[in-house]
């Protein structure tokens, strides 16, 4: 027997979840605004106040300030793009491969550069958040070491993988870098491909130096 409750459609369930990401942004920023203007003394109910929404609210979707103020971490590429690569995709080289999974990755997932620097000001002063924020860097590294020794059908101790997934995450952070520094005026893509390009001409130099027998 069917039951009465109406289920929700697709559209509906869209607008819940824009919804849901709208609340999560607005007290995100404003908890990032705050604690940029006046430090990690801002409250809840600070927050909430300026997000315009209740503290029980808040807590729906964060646990204390310090995760509000601090954001969404640094994440890496989501699976489905993760996958081709480890199948050996989308060009078969593994740097145009590289290049190809962390241009989407990044053009998707940076923020914007007021909310970089209002981050970077409130790191510098709170070494616990610091510390918080940059071992994220570490679970990328792992994550894409993971995918580089799936793709060679190795094993993750492989010192090969584990170049592979530190160079890559060492190539987001600096394409990152390099667009903030540049006040934003290219895209995050440009960086990607100004960093992908470096590396690839490392490459063929040593290549052209050491050639093979």
């Amino acid at each position: 027997m069917e039951s009465s409750e109406r289920r929700p459609s697709g559209d509906e369930l869209g607008l819940r979840e824009r919804k849901k990401r709208a609340t999560r942004e607005a007290l995100q920023g404003a908890a990032l605004t705050l604690a940029a203007e006046r430090g990690l003394d801002v409250t809840v109910e600070e927050i909430c106040a300026s997000a315009e929404v209740s503290a029980r609210t808040f807590f729906n979707y964060f646990s204390s300030k310090e995760e509000a103020i601090i954001g969404d971490l640094p994440k890496p590429p989501p699976d489905d793009l993760l996958e081709v690569f480890e199948g050996g995709g989308p060009t078969g080289d593994l740097l145009a491969d590289l290049r190809a999974t962390l241009r989407p990755h990044l053009q998707a997932s940076v923020p914007s550069l007021r909310e970089m620097h209002q981050r970077k000001r409130i790191l510098e002063t709170d070494p616990d958040l610091a510390r918080r924020f940059f071992a994220s860097f570490m679970m990328i590294e792992q994550r894409l070491t993971l995918a580089a020794a799936r793709r060679a059908g190795t094993r993750t101790t492989d010192p090969r993988a584990q170049v592979v997934g530190t160079v890559a995450t060492a190539a987001m952070r600096l394409a990152v870098r390099r667009w903030i520094h540049s006040g934003g005026r290219a895209s995050i893509e440009t960086h990607v491909d100004a960093v992908f390009d470096a590396l690839t001409d490392v490459c063929v130099d040593v290549e052209t130096r050491n050639p093979r027998d």
